[in-house]
């Protein structure tokens, strides 16, 4: 996930919540990560159902599995040379993406919001990474937190604590 220079690095929690989330033990899995490539701390993956390796999500109609525990860099390494740790259940940090404007979110984002991959941007170019309340698709957390929408129009990333459970994919209810 590239980062922003007004972003910064994204956040997961250990085991239990933290910042008044309720306590509850997060599930980490380990997965084999797709030859050329590195994952970041808070990137939202894919298992390529072809070949069984994790790969970054790239597109809002991504399946996701979860989202990175680490940094991983595979870049010279074939496929399940390095593995990478996925929050597959839990509480996180995310960037979430929010504007008046409408792209590439619309509007705030509300305590309890279904969340979603979000589009990109020429200016923000987050798709199948940023998290937005507005732009349907596959539901992949809940907000934990409320995000009005910024004053500074430039900055529409902000970062959110949600909730996921992506192992039984259902509605995510708390």
């Amino acid at each position: 996930m590239s980062l922003t220079n007004t972003a910064v690095e994204p956040t997961i929690y250990g085991l239990g919540g933290s910042g008044g989330i309720p306590s509850k033990s997060n599930i980490v899995l380990t997965y084999p990560l797709a030859a050329s490539s590195s994952v970041s701390k808070g990137d939202w993956v894919l298992e390529n159902t072809s070949t069984g390796v994790i790969q970054i999500c790239t597109d809002t109609a991504d399946n996701p599995i979860g989202v990175a525990f680490t940094d991983v860099d595979n870049s010279t390494g074939a496929a399940s040379d390095k593995y990478v740790a996925v929050l597959r259940h839990g509480f996180a940090y995310c960037d979430g993406l929010s504007s008046s404007s409408g792209t590439p979110a619309g509007g705030a984002i509300n305590f309890g919001a279904l969340l979603y991959l979000s589009v990109t941007s020429a200016t923000h170019p987050y798709e199948g990474q940023g998290l937005t309340a507005t732009n349907g698709g596959t539901c992949v957390a809940k907000s934990m937190d409320q995000v009005a929408v910024p004053t500074d129009t430039t900055t529409k990333i902000v970062k959110i604590r949600v909730y996921l459970d992506r192992l039984s994919k259902a509605a995510l209810v708390v």
